[in-house]
C-alpha cells in the first residue's frame, strides 16, 4: 500500500531506474519513472505538484539532469520539488554545477539503499515542513481577504454609486479602503518575501532573523486590519480627533507597511525630524495610498531607475507640506483634472478602484490642509500635501 509520498526517478539506463523502483517501492513509496528528461517533463507538466522527489540522472542524451533542473526551478508551479541528482562522476566542478543548477542532494553511482532512502526520507521532511508553512500562511491571507470583501461589499457597492455626504458613509468607504490595502500589502509580503525565504531556510542566524521580522512585520499589518475591522462595527473610529502628530513617524509607518510595493525602487527623504501638524494617526493611510499609487506606476511603467522622493517643506510659518515625487510617465491630463476636483478617479487601470485619491483629499480637508497634484506626461507626479503646524 502507498504512503502516500510520490516521487519520479529519471534514467536512461533501464538498470538503474528498476533498481530504484524496488528500493523505494520496498518502502511503500509510490513510483513513476522516466527514461529521458523530455518525458520526465511531460510527466512533471502533467502531474503539476503531486510529485515530492525526484530523484534524477544528470548524463542523459537529449534534455540533460542539470538543464531539466533548470526548467522545473523556473516553473512557478514546479519548483518546489525536492531534486536529488545522481551521477557516476564525483569531481568537484559536477557537484557544483549541479547544485548551481538548484539540486537539492547529490548521490553518486553505484547506489547504496541505505543512503538513497536516507536521502528520499529527508527530503519528503522538507518538502512537507514548507508545505504546511507556505499553505498555512496562504490560507490566512484568503481567508483575510474574504472576511474583509464579505463585510464590507455591500456597503462599497452602494457608496460607489452614490454621492459621499453622510459622515457615515464616508467613515464606512474609508475603512474598505484601507482594509483592501492592508490585506493586499500582507499578500505581496506573504508571496515576495516570507514564502520565497522559506524555499531555502538555511541554519543562519541572520537569515533566521529576516524571516521572523518579514512574520512580525506581516502580523502587524494583520493588527492594524483587525482594529479598523472593529472601529467600523463600532461605529466609530479611535482617532477621529484632529491633534499634533510627527510628520516623519507618520511616514516611515506608512513605508513600513509596503516593503513589496517599493521592492526595487529608490524610496529617498530630505525632511527634517520633529515636525509636527495637526492630523491623526490616518494620515499614515494617506501617505500609505500616495506612496503605494506612485511604486504602482513605476513598476507599470517600467520605468529605468524608478525613484520616489518624499520632501517635507515649510513654506509658512503656519503651514508644513510633504511632497511625493515620483519620475514615471506622469498623469493623464483629463485623469488630472479630476483628482483637482476631488472626483472618484483611478491613475491605475484595472487594479484600482477610483475612492483613494479622493478619500485622501477629503481626509486632508478635514484636518484643515489641502492637497495639490502636478504632473506633466513623460515628467513624473507630485502630491503635496499641506498641513497646519501644530
Amino acid at each position: 500500500m502507498s504512503n502516500g509520498n510520490k516521487i519520479l526517478v529519471v534514467d536512461d539506463e533501464k538498470q538503474n531506474v528498476e533498481l530504484l523502483e524496488s528500493i523505494l517501492e520496498d518502502e511503500d513509496y509510490e513510483v513513476d519513472s522516466a527514461y529521458n528528461g523530455e518525458q520526465a517533463w511531460e510527466m512533471l507538466l502533467g502531474a503539476r505538484k503531486s510529485y515530492k522527489v525526484m530523484l534524477l540522472d544528470r548524463m542523459m542524451p537529449g534534455i540533460s539532469g542539470t538543464e531539466l533542473i533548470k526548467m522545473i526551478r523556473g516553473n512557478e508551479e514546479l519548483n518546489n520539488i525536492k531534486i536529488i541528482l545522481q551521477t557516476a562522476l564525483s569531481q568537484n566542478e559536477d557537484i557544483a554545477a549541479g547544485t548551481e543548477a538548484g539540486a537539492d542532494r547529490y548521490l553518486t553511482k553505484p547506489l547504496d539503499d541505505k543512503v538513497v532512502l536516507s536521502m528520499v526520507k529527508s527530503c519528503i521532511m522538507e518538502y512537507d515542513r514548507f508545505r504546511s508553512v507556505t499553505d498555512k500562511a496562504e490560507k490566512e491571507v484568503q481567508d483575510i481577504r474574504e472576511y474583509a470583501m464579505i463585510k464590507f461589499k455591500s456597503d462599497a457597492s452602494v457608496i460607489g454609486e452614490m454621492q459621499l455626504s453622510a459622515e457615515a458613509g464616508q467613515r464606512a468607504l474609508e475603512v474598505v479602503h484601507e482594509v483592501k490595502n492592508i490585506t493586499g500589502a500582507m499578500e505581496m509580503d506573504l508571496k515576495m518575501f516570507i514564502i520565497p525565504t522559506l524555499k531555502d531556510i538555511l541554519p543562519d542566524k541572520e537569515e533566521a532573523r529576516e524571516i521572523l521580522d518579514s512574520l512580525i512585520e506581516a502580523t502587524q499589518n494583520q493588527e492594524r486590519g483587525t482594529e479598523l475591522l472593529n472601529s467600523l462595527l463600532a461605529g466609530s473610529r479611535k482617532d477621529e480627533t484632529t491633534r499634533p502628530v510627527e510628520l516623519m513617524l507618520m511616514i516611515r509607518k506608512a513605508i513600513n507597511m509596503l516593503p513589496a510595493k517599493l521592492s526595487g525602487i529608490d524610496c529617498q527623504f530630505l525632511a527634517e525630524e520633529g515636525l509636527k501638524v495637526l492630523g491623526s494617526s490616518q494620515l499614515i493611510g494617506v501617505f500609505s495610498n500616495l506612496i503605494a499609487n506612485a511604486a504602482d506606476e513605476l513598476k507599470k511603467s517600467s520605468i529605468e531607475n524608478p525613484k520616489i522622493q518624499i520632501l517635507i517643506e515649510q513654506s509658512n510659518p503656519k503651514c508644513i507640506s510633504t511632497v511625493i515625487r515620483d519620475n514615471g510617465k506622469g498623469i493623464a491630463p483629463e485623469v488630472l483634472s479630476k483628482i483637482l476636483k476631488g472626483k472618484r478617479v483611478s491613475t491605475k487601470g484595472e487594479d484600482g478602484n477610483g475612492y483613494g485619491l479622493p478619500l485622501c483629499k477629503n481626509k486632508v480637508e478635514s484636518w484643515g490642509g489641502s492637497m495639490e497634484v502636478h504632473s506633466r506626461l513623460g515628467e513624473g507626479a507630485s502630491f503635496k500635501i499641506n498641513l497646519v503646524k501644530a
